[in-house]
């Protein structure tokens, strides 16, 4: 006999989007960072993605060294074939349009030549001729042109438009990076600021607002600057003002995009809208490792929501970059993810970054999801708001990732529920309307079915709970004892399964932010029943407190004749400088850990700089090194052995001039912990915390250092 259904409908978000739906949209996630893990989990709660869009990949540390880069054949095993099974188990193959990936991913693979991330996304892990990523002579399906000045040009287009005209043809997969946050990247917060912006439409403040194309001699200003006036006369016929000068645009100046061409832009300080794109096309904007030229992270900094720069040297070819008529199709109203496909011609080897449903231009729909049970009957009705009176609309519906119904004239749909399984059952529903540049919004709504009582509950936190990102989380999962096993999952990622009712869950392993944990039940029969979502909120784990016993180390002594000078000022702090690798030591009998804060200076990010901590000194030739890399922006675990520097392992980092970093060499059971801020850098089983003088070692234009201190061996970490 069939219970009542329980509605859940809570999850009737009413979300708006442009051309391209979150439930088109794959978000790929590396489960072992947690910054990767927290920008996922805020992503998909702003945007909607649903959860069987969301793929978890296993990714080894080495990604995150600071050149970020990975083999052609760790691409296919890490990324690709995961990916790829993803959209094939879960159906998902033909609905798929675009492609994510959250922080803390390799952008470049070492292709011959390399491609970016992003690149080798785009051809379906296809490695295209030597020849073609060099020369920039492909022309994506996508690109809407011109290929020269006033050369045709083709409509502004949604993805969608594009599988409709090819449905039997499997399309590239454009792809972008939510945010980078290594080497010379961008901090959590910021990233999450930016998206928030992101989200927001281009209000009637920023009408004023322009483009602008920013000229000059330099060769990557030239290759694009023909593009410029006919670009300048679609944004006019668009009723939008675009400016062609050699002059940056003044502080405060309202700001809608930007593009220029030099290695070293000024700082901007312009007011950039939501949703603004800008670029200056230089060859090393996205190779972070390396102190040469300005970085894309320069717009992102000065407020930009969407940027883009190359992993290699783009021999100042225009189509490895967007064109001008970029902002002509933003203003059509298209995601950000569809403007860089319409307006890149070769995209091998360009790392686009931000947020691919960006689309400040769309028209602002609401959707509304209402669903009423009667008996076995489900009957769900989608209401859209802000559509023109004239417009066609389109209705697709989805029930736990799976098509329903798809492209209706109608906005309603009646299930019945005996055909379905016992358990939750999520319903997505997404109206869309226009032709060549469509618009979409979705609301989702869940619903339990009850028949033998075998739907498992979640207990042990409250839905809209806030929880520590340091405790560990204990639950229970009550379901009938005939089922064979239980387990927890985290949208299709399976977290947990064995035949205790009774878990515990370490948070890092969900990430911070807005987490949802469905329990599931399986039963001899071979069903399996998952229960209804747990809504809560882990909040990021604080640093460990900097354990007692430490000792300041007030008074140093030289013990190498290259010592470089010391200056101890009025704030406690010390300039230590030479131009020689020296270390300034003190003899320990014994230590347990050493500690020292580093405060990076404006040449700290230099190809020559070093700074941090020395230890296991045998003499001014010989020791161990953790600290920064000026060149690489890395946070680096090192030796020196006979004068020469051999790098054992390093992460990639955005240092930021200014801030203060405690740095941390820490000897414990499994080996030497590495730390930056109380939080584990790197880490080596085989190296020690030996008796020996330890201290501070430096080159290149030095750095400012305050309270080296250390724990002696006979206090307790």
């Amino acid at each position: 006999m069939h219970r009542a259904l329980f509605l859940l409908l809570g999850w009737g978000l009413a979300l708006r989007v442009a051309a391209l739906a979150p439930s088109e949209l794959l978000l790929l996630v590396n489960q072992n960072s947690p910054r990767s893990l927290e920008l996922a989990n805020r992503y998909a709660a702003l945007r909607g993605i649903p959860p069987e869009n969301i793929v978890y990949l296993d990714l080894p540390e080495s990604v995150l060294a600071p050149a970020a880069e990975i083999a052609p054949a760790d691409f296919t095993r890490h990324i690709w074939q995961p990916l790829d099974a993803a959209l094939h188990a879960r159906h998902l193959l033909g609905r798929i349009l675009a492609a994510a990936y959250s922080a803390d991913f390799p952008i470049r693979v070492t292709t011959t030549p390399p491609m970016s991330l992003t690149g080798l996304t785009f051809t379906r892990n296809q490695i295209p001729s030597s020849g073609l990523i060099t020369t920039g002579s492909y022309r994506s399906v996508f690109f809407a042109g011109p290929v020269q000045a006033n050369g045709p040009t083709t409509d502004s287009r949604s993805l969608a438009w594009f599988r409709a005209a090819t449905p039997k043809q499997l399309l590239p997969l454009p792809a972008m990076l939510l945010a980078y946050t290594g080497a010379r990247g961008l901090e959590p917060d910021e990233i999450f600021q930016a998206l928030e912006k992101t989200a927001q439409s281009v209000s009637k403040p920023w009408k004023n607002a322009a483009v602008y194309f920013i000229t000059s001699d330099d060769i990557r200003s030239q290759m694009r600057a023909w593009q410029f006036p006919a670009a300048q006369a679609e944004l006019a016929a668009l009723g939008m003002p675009a400016i062609i000068t050699n002059t940056p645009p003044a502080p405060d100046t309202p700001v809608l995009g930007l593009m220029c061409g030099t290695a070293w832009p000024a700082t901007l300080h312009a007011a950039f809208a939501p949703g603004a794109y800008a670029d200056h096309c230089t060859s090393f904007g996205a190779l972070f490792h390396t102190a040469d030229q300005t970085k894309l992270t320069i717009w992102p900094h000065a407020g930009a929501a969407l940027t883009s720069g190359t992993i290699s040297e783009p021999f100042s070819i225009w189509t490895k970059f967007p064109n001008a008529r970029f902002f002509a199709h933003q203003i059509r109203g298209c995601s950000a993810i569809e403007c860089f496909a319409l307006s890149t011609a070769c995209p091998f080897q360009l790392l686009p970054v931000g947020d691919p449903l960006a689309a400040p231009f769309a028209p602002p729909l609401v959707a509304q999801l209402g669903v009423r049970a009667t008996g076995q009957q489900l009957a769900a009705l989608l209401n859209l708001a802000g559509a023109s009176s004239n417009a066609i609309l389109r209705y697709s519906f989805f029930l736990d990732g799976r098509c329903v119904e798809y492209g209706a004239d109608r906005p309603g749909l009646i299930l019945n529920t005996a055909e379905h399984t016992e358990g939750y059952h999520r319903l997505l529903a997404v109206a869309t309307c226009g032709d060549e540049i469509r618009f979409a919004a979705q609301a989702a709504a869940g619903f339990t079915r009850q028949e033998k009582g075998r739907v498992p509950i979640l207990t042990g936190l409250k839905n809209g709970e806030r929880i520590a990102g340091e405790t560990p989380l204990r639950l229970q999962i009550a379901a009938l004892t005939n089922a064979s096993e239980v387990g927890v999952f985290q949208g299709e990622r399976l977290l947990t399964r064995g035949t205790e009712r009774t878990l515990t869950l370490d948070p890092a392993r969900l990430g911070a932010g807005p987490v949802t944990l469905q329990a599931a039940a399986w039963y001899a029969d071979g069903g399996l029943v998952r229960g209804a979502p747990l809504n809560f909120e882990i909040a990021r784990a604080t640093p460990s407190p900097k354990p007692a016993g430490f000792q300041a180390l007030e008074k140093f002594s030289a013990n190498f004749p290259n010592l470089g000078k010391l200056e101890i000022t009025s704030a406690g702090t010390f300039a230590f400088s030479t131009t020689n690798t020296c270390a300034l030591a003190v003899a320990l009998a014994s230590a347990r850990e050493v500690a020292v804060t580093l405060i990076p200076t404006a040449d700290s990010l230099t190809k020559t700089a070093r700074a941090g901590l020395v230890f296991n000194v045998r003499d001014e030739k010989n020791f161990d090194f953790f600290g920064l890399i000026g060149e690489t922006s890395g946070w680096t675990l090192a030796h020196m052995r006979d004068g020469v520097f051999h790098v054992i392992a390093a992460r990639g980092a955005p240092v930021r001039i200014g801030a203060s970093y405690r740095l941390g060499v820490r000897a414990t059971a499994s080996g030497l912990e590495c730390l930056v801020n109380r939080e584990q850098i790197l880490c080596d089983k085989n190296l020690k915390l030996e008796t020996a003088p330890l201290g501070l070692g430096v080159s290149g234009p030095g750095a400012m250092f305050a309270g080296l201190a250390v724990i002696p061996s006979k206090e307790k970490l």
